[in-house]
Formats: C-alpha cells, sequence, structure tokens
C-alpha cells in the first residue's frame, strides 16, 4: 500500500512508472481538483481499479466520479469491512499486478 499525500506525490508516483491494482482517491472540498486526480489515475493507469471516497452524499459528485473512470463511491464515515468488501467487489475478477494486491491511497490528510 501506498500513500500519496496530494497532487505532486500522486504525479510522482504516475511518472515513475509504479502499478496499482487498485487506486483509493479521497474527494473533498476541493473535489474539482480531486475529480481531475481521478481522471488522471485513470488515464495514466488504465488498468488500476478507482474507489472515490468522499464525504459529501451527492449524487451528481458520484455520477461525475463514474464518469471519470471510478468503479464505486464510498460515503465517509464507513466501517473497515465496508472498504473491505468494495475492495474485493471491485477486485474480484483481477488479476493482481503481483503476488499481492497493490493499492495506491491518495488522501492529503493524514
Amino acid at each position: 500500500i501506498r500513500v500519496a499525500a496530494g497532487q505532486d506525490k500522486l504525479k510522482a508516483a504516475l511518472e515513475c512508472g509504479d502499478r496499482y491494482d487498485l487506486a483509493v482517491i479521497h474527494v473533498g472540498e476541493d473535489f474539482e481538483a480531486d475529480l481531475h486526480n481521478l481522471s488522471a489515475v485513470r488515464t495514466s493507469a488504465p488498468h488500476t481499479e478507482c474507489i472515490a471516497v468522499s464525504s459529501s452524499n451527492d449524487a451528481d459528485l458520484a455520477m461525475e466520479c463514474f464518469k471519470r473512470g471510478a468503479s464505486d463511491y464510498i460515503t465517509m464515515p464507513f466501517s473497515k469491512d465496508t472498504l473491505a468488501s468494495r475492495i474485493k467487489k471491485v477486485t474480484m475478477y483481477k488479476r493482481p499486478i503481483g503476488s499481492k494486491l497493490r493499492i495506491l491511497i491518495l488522501e492529503d490528510d493524514r
């Protein structure tokens, strides 16, 4: 699991050629930048499944995430079990890049 704290870290991770099976992307207050990050992951790493996570229970935002390539959208707060089941769902038919699932988490708040 790798954590990218912001757009610069995400750009560096994508440019260095690292590959991930799954990206969990926080869509926060600066949702335009976060949607851009989602698009960047889908463009640079089309093999990577994406789960958008947001505190906003907004249907329009969720639809925009799906349009930009998110496989799922989760509204915070959520349990570890919810996240685990969603990860299992979006990676069910995916063959891992390595021996284990590689996950990138994009979150600017620890």
